[in-house]
């Protein structure tokens, strides 16, 4: 029967017996110290443990993630056949805070290094396959589309009888409205963040007399992250829409205007005498014209970039 207590650091235990089998200590340490040995985990577990025994069994997959040391000292270690301990390091769960339009993502967090391993034995028994690999880094967060450029709200003065009579025209026109102003551009696109590099992978010494059977070890580096996405998606950020232009004025329609002297046939400027009347016309307002066009619409902002 083995005893597992633990020292003056709280994350540091030690398991001491005769035979010693880790599936046991693993659910020990598990159900009765609460900690946790997932795939995922918020922070890394981060303890040390050390084994002190005759004979260290390992029996079935064992996963025992986080672990920052695994020291055993003991006469024989036995390993049945398809059994593994899995010391990887495990991944960082990871939550973001709610970007406004146009921010930048937060970068990921560097994945967690591997487990290391150091073992002082006379033989090892059967099948030992033990992992240590590097966590995963994480991917960033995404960066934050922009917003729509607002619409433009200015609205270009109509035209009047005065530019009409600007215009000295001798004739029947349209002086056309004044087009309006271009909409805003639109926000840009906030970049994307940085994702985490893979961690290191963990380092394994095996002291040992006499090996019985096979030795498997692996310790890998962790995967980096991929690229997170400027604005939306894993692409870059969306600017938003440029606004509306704004309105235009209306023009004005003019025409050659002359008084009814007595004397004058539709058609003629000149009056009795052979006296020329044109000074005395003038072009007036003949009714309103259409508006004139909006504005452009107003650039998109542009795309984030990693």
């Amino acid at each position: 029967m083995a005893g597992i207590g633990s020292s003056y650091r709280q994350n540091r235990y030690q398991v001491a017996g005769r035979v010693v089998h880790m599936d046991f200590v693993q659910e020990h340490l598990r159900d009765k110290k609460k900690i946790n040995f997932g795939d995922s985990q918020e922070r890394s577990n981060n303890i040390e443990l050390e084994v002190l025994a005759d004979t260290v069994y390992v029996k079935g997959e064992i996963k025992m993630r986080g672990i920052k040391k695994l020291t055993l000292f003991c006469r024989k270690v036995s390993s049945e056949e398809g059994s593994q301990l899995d010391l990887s390091a495990p991944t960082l769960t990871q939550k973001f805070k709610n970007l406004e339009p146009s921010n930048d993502g937060d970068g990921g967090k560097h994945g967690m290094p591997g487990t290391i391993v150091e073992i002082f034995a006379d033989e090892l028994e059967g099948n030992v396959n033990i992992l240590s690999n590097g966590g995963k880094g994480n991917k960033g967060q995404d960066g934050k589309d922009g917003i729509a450029g607002p619409d433009s709200l200015s609205k270009k003065a109509d035209k009047t009888n005065s530019d009409c009579r600007s215009s000295g025209c001798e004739d029947r026109i349209v002086i056309e409205g004044i087009p309006g102003v271009a909409g805003q551009t639109g926000g840009n696109g906030g970049y994307a963040g940085k994702p985490g590099k893979g961690g290191n992978a963990g380092h394994q010494t095996i002291h040992v007399r006499q090996v019985r059977g096979k030795l498997v070890l692996k310790s890998c580096l962790g995967k980096g992250a991929q690229a997170a996405a400027n604005g939306k998606g894993g692409k870059g950020g969306l600017g938003g829409r440029g606004g509306l232009g704004g309105r235009g004025g209306r023009g004005i329609k003019c025409r050659f205007f002359i008084p009814p002297f007595a004397g004058l046939t539709p058609g003629s400027i000149s009056g009795q005498g052979g006296t020329d009347l044109r000074s005395a016309a003038y072009c007036k307002e003949d009714g309103k014209a259409g508006e004139a066009p909006r504005g452009a619409n107003g650039n998109k902002g542009s795309d984030g970039q990693s």
